[in-house]
């Protein structure tokens, strides 16, 4: 079945899934998160953020909270220019409301403007691994290109077992925690204990497939990692960088493990980590040589045009 019309992309992951399938030619805008293509640059964005990603973290966190209280979104969206594109299709996601666009909100705007009346609406909302390597198939499936996307998938799978014979190879699995967000401390659940897992490592103190939390810096003391991985969620690495001191004065950091060993490093996280996109596959590749640099070749650091990790 022929699947005709502009889309929207409203997830950055969405918009580097449709460029992959060739179908740029057909995204007539994007969200404001959306940065990958670098072709996606001069595309019109059609959501912005209420909060000021200016602030330090802890700010951060309090406005999130101060919005959430008063239920309110923390994104807006272009309803105007969204109407006047007529998309046949509009991909947003059902996952979190701290990440992206609530997918009510867009529902709503599907459901009650009339010249909206025959667009789709794909919303994902993957929370392990296999679920955002099926979100290929399931973009394929609305635009028609599913040879594409399986092909796709398959290539990225050959990638995922080279990595798996590497790890397999090692003596021991390192202990591995990932910082989502600094200040307050939360570490990375939904997908990243299944990306630390495929890397030849071994998760610590969040579970894969829930939500991530607010967590107690004694309990990263307790488990005492082997490799600490700093990758704030949205923050790219200088962002990253210059938050850095506050954490690492908390009490305790120079006796653990990880940084005696000097295996402390920082990722851009708007990257990396928490993006639910194709590039996940690049994330393992990269941490599997962070956590058995013997076994695993470097990256390229400066694949997108910056370092996007650096040791600490």
């Amino acid at each position: 079945m022929t699947q005709e019309g502009p889309i929207v992309s409203l997830l950055p992951g969405a918009t580097e899934i449709l460029f992959g399938l060739d179908l740029a030619e057909r995204v007539a805008a994007v969200s404001h998160q959306c940065d990958f293509p670098p072709a996606v640059e001069k595309l019109p964005r059609v959501t912005n953020s209420r909060v000021d990603s200016h602030q330090t973290s802890r700010d951060i966190d309090r406005q999130v909270h101060s919005w959430a209280t008063q239920t309110t979104a923390l994104y807006r969206l272009d309803e105007k220019r969204i109407r006047a594109l007529q998309p046949g299709l509009i991909i947003t996601q059902a996952h979190c409301d701290v990440c992206a666009v609530r997918y009510q909100d867009v529902e709503h705007l599907v459901h009650s403007a009339p010249e909206l009346q025959h667009t789709r609406l794909l919303a994902l909302q993957p929370t392990r691994l296999p679920e955002i390597l099926a979100d290929i198939q399931r973009v394929g499936e609305a635009t028609a290109t599913e040879a594409r996307a399986d092909r796709w998938q398959t290539q990225l799978q050959q990638r995922l077992q080279t990595i798996r014979n590497l790890v397999r190879m090692a003596g021991r699995r390192p202990r591995t925690v990932c910082v989502e967000w600094l200040d307050p401390l939360m570490l990375a659940a939904n997908w990243t204990p299944d990306l630390i897992q495929a890397a030849g490592g071994e998760n610590g103190l969040t579970q894969a497939g829930h939500h991530s939390i607010y967590n107690n810096w004694e309990d990263v003391l307790a488990f005492n990692p082997d490799v600490l991985l700093i990758a704030p969620c949205g923050l790219d690495l200088p962002r990253t960088l210059a938050e850095l001191p506050h954490f690492t004065a908390q009490p305790g950091w120079a006796s653990l493990q990880a940084v005696q060993q000097r295996q402390v490093f920082a990722l851009d996280g708007n990257t990396y980590l928490h993006r639910s996109s194709p590039r996940i596959v690049e994330t393992i590749e990269l941490l599997a040589h962070l956590l058995h640099p013997h076994l695993c070749p470097a990256p390229d650091n400066a694949s997108h045009g910056k370092p996007m990790w650096q040791q600490i």
